[in-house]
């Protein structure tokens, strides 16, 4: 009787399929996430702290409105991975332009819109360009009224440009952080 490999074969190659597949799991599990970078930290730190960072946001948004001025628009800042369901949730969505190499002056203002907010000690800005190497890039700001302040922004190409602000506040005796974010298109 003649020996039939046929079912090997068909094995080996099942098995190898595995193994390559286990194998691009764990390493595309190894590469960090570049298209999002929502909290200005590596994804495991932020993987190991999501409910911390939601809910300090959380806890930050109702007690305070973030409202955003450019060219006569205005519009509100909003807690990274809500943005998607309030684009949806609101129908009156603005669209903030900036002009591409231009000095576009960008307004903040604090609403606090309970009694005893927590106090805002300090807070920073960064811009991101999606899909940029470039993903850090501070705004020289130096608030002098934490309340309402204004800064400068100057994109450099055009595109759609993520702001995020790092915001320090005193809650409950601890000093925390919160995020907020607002999309700007530069064109």
């Amino acid at each position: 009787m003649k020996k039939n490999y046929w079912p090997l074969g068909i094995l080996l190659i099942i098995v190898i399929g595995v193994v390559l597949l286990v194998l691009l799991v764990y390493i595309s599990l190894l590469q960090p996430n570049l298209k999002d970078n929502s909290y200005l930290q590596d994804s495991s730190i932020v993987e190991k702290n999501t409910d911390l960072f939601l809910g300090e946001t959380k806890k930050f948004v109702q007690s305070y409105e973030t409202q955003v001025y450019v060219a006569g628009i205005s519009d509100l800042f909003f807690p990274p991975y809500s943005i998607k369901a309030q684009k949806i949730e609101r129908k009156n969505h603005k669209e903030l332009l900036l002009k591409v190499q231009a000095h576009n002056i960008v307004t903040l203002k604090f609403i606090p819109l309970v009694k005893n907010p927590p106090k805002i000690l300090d807070y920073k800005v960064y811009t991101m360009r999606y899909y940029d190497k470039d993903y850090r890039d501070k705004v020289d700001h130096l608030p002098q009224n934490l309340t309402e302040s204004s800064f400068d922004f100057y994109p450099p190409k055009a595109g759609r440009w993520k702001v995020v602000l790092k915001i320090k506040i005193l809650q409950d005796g601890k000093e925390k952080e919160v995020y907020l974010q607002r999309d700007f298109l530069a064109k």
